[in-house]
């Protein structure tokens, strides 16, 4: 299992020096940000010691560079794959669900102290996209699972048809 938290850490790592280097101003600097990531006490915990959660990292990091480049250049297709990112953090994690809401609001919200203008369909884009991404899947995955035997709400809280895996008692402790 560590293999897996090691294999996300370092994509999230790479991923997150590609987006920084698109954005800072010296070379030094996008360097300087990759190791404060990498050194970080809560990145260094999570990359040695839990794939539970780092599995999600590398599209977190997809979520927000995406998010920002929409806000640098905004158009329907970068909100469209800012959602796609999304999205597909939140089938790891439903909690990342959240990012979709924020990600607009901010936008909306800091507009007024940017100057920019983001049209609200594009906004719009982003939530549907990265509500839909992770319904569908949901949905797909409990129609090969369990589709017959539990219905999908049933299948959806108790971790696939009520089989908490030994993984789930792990991060949450939620046994049973």
């Amino acid at each position: 299992m560590l293999l897996l938290s090691v294999a996300a850490g370092a994509l999230s790592l790479g991923l997150f020096r590609r987006f920084v280097a698109c954005t800072a101003i010296t070379r030094t600097g996008a360097n300087a940000a990759t190791a404060w990531v990498a050194f970080c006490a809560a990145f260094l915990s999570l990359w040695l010691s839990s794939e539970a959660q780092m599995v999600q990292m590398p599209l977190l990091v997809a979520s927000y560079a995406t998010a920002i480049a929409y806000a640098a250049r905004p158009t329907t297709v970068r909100a469209a794959v800012t959602g796609l990112a999304i999205g597909a953090a939140t089938l790891f994690y439903i909690s990342n669900g959240l990012i979709a809401v924020t990600v607009p609001v901010v936008l909306a919200v800091g507009a007024r102290y940017t100057g920019m203008r983001y049209p609200a369909k594009q906004l719009a884009t982003i939530l549907a996209v990265a509500i839909l991404v992770p319904a569908a899947g949901f949905i797909i995955a409990w129609l090969v699972s369990a589709a017959g035997t539990t219905s999908l709400p049933v299948w959806l809280t108790t971790y696939g048809g009520g089989h908490a895996s030994a993984r789930i008692a792990a991060t949450y402790g939620v046994h049973g």
